[in-house]
């Protein structure tokens, strides 16, 4: 339910410092029916990306025609994971793009994903009362290993390398973070998206990410609502109507100076973001 993904943001944004949560993977998400401006999930996922927490999304498995990636992955902020096929194989020539990873752009049309990542057949741990046993193999034991397909492996995979550097680049802020796990991309074949790559993505130089974007009108409007400031900025009576959104320098805003304990979601217009989206099985 949509209300207690809220509460896990929540918990998350009041606990990060305390344990020490530097990334977050979402392998989740919904369809996108209006710009990330007016969209909870993605308002909630910048929340935690200002806050010093890089996020990384799945694509959605809706692929491949265009226009089909979910939410929160639309947002331009977050890292957005689609899946790539290695056809069983350990080389990478054979690599292609996943015919059901989403494509972008998205409703403010932006190119969507920003990188790919294995998503097809992937073995891994299975919560013994959660996930499901997929089409596992009689190689490994169903019992504590499952085979799964979609982009929801996919963004997992690139929130390891996200952590990984963070380990290396303890200064790095999710924006940094981003533009190592990008610059690490090698080519895809067929595809303009291109794969991580672990390994070079510690030494990698970083893209130029997330240049000129605006954060989300509605988590803007949330810190207004809890009267929650950042450096020399405060947003409390703030016309949100009236702002030229161009015209701010989100740069001088000190996000690590926010309270965020004292946010309250509660506040928000659930009516405006739709009925609570379908947030089960891998995407």
């Amino acid at each position: 339910r949509l209300r207690d993904v809220v509460a896990a943001f929540d918990w998350l944004l009041k606990h990060r410092k305390a344990f020490g949560i530097g990334v977050l993977n979402l392998s989740i998400g919904t369809t996108q029916t209006s710009s990330y401006h007016a969209d909870l999930l993605a308002a909630l996922a910048e929340a935690a990306w200002f806050s010093g927490v890089a996020v990384v999304a799945a694509a959605g498995n809706d692929g491949p025609v265009g226009d089909r990636v979910s939410t929160p992955g639309a947002d331009p902020f977050v890292i957005t994971a689609g899946s790539f096929d290695d056809q069983g194989t350990v080389v990478g020539q054979d690599d292609r793009e996943s015919v059901f990873s989403s494509r972008g752009p998205t409703v403010d049309g932006f190119s969507k994903p920003d990188v790919l990542a294995p998503g097809r057949r992937v073995v891994s741990l299975r919560a013994i009362d959660g996930a499901p046993r997929g089409d596992a193999a009689q190689t490994f034991d169903p019992t504590f290993y499952a085979r799964m397909s979609g982009t929801s492996v996919s963004s997992a995979m690139v929130a390891g390398v996200a952590a990984l550097v963070l380990s290396y680049h303890r200064d790095y802020s999710p924006t940094k973070i981003k533009g190592a796990v990008l610059g690490s991309g090698r080519s895809i074949a067929g595809s303009p998206r291109e794969a991580v790559e672990a390994a070079k993505a510690l030494t990698a130089t970083e893209r130029n990410v997330n240049k000129d974007l605006l954060p989300s009108r509605l988590l803007m409007q949330t810190l207004a609502k809890s009267g929650v400031t950042g450096s020399g900025t405060t947003w409390e009576g703030i016309t949100w109507e009236g702002v030229t959104w161009e015209a701010i320098t989100w740069e001088s805003v000190t996000w690590e100076a926010v309270t965020w304990e004292s946010v309250s979601w509660e506040g928000v217009m659930w009516e405006t973001v739709g009925p609570d989206p379908l947030l089960g099985g891998p995407r």
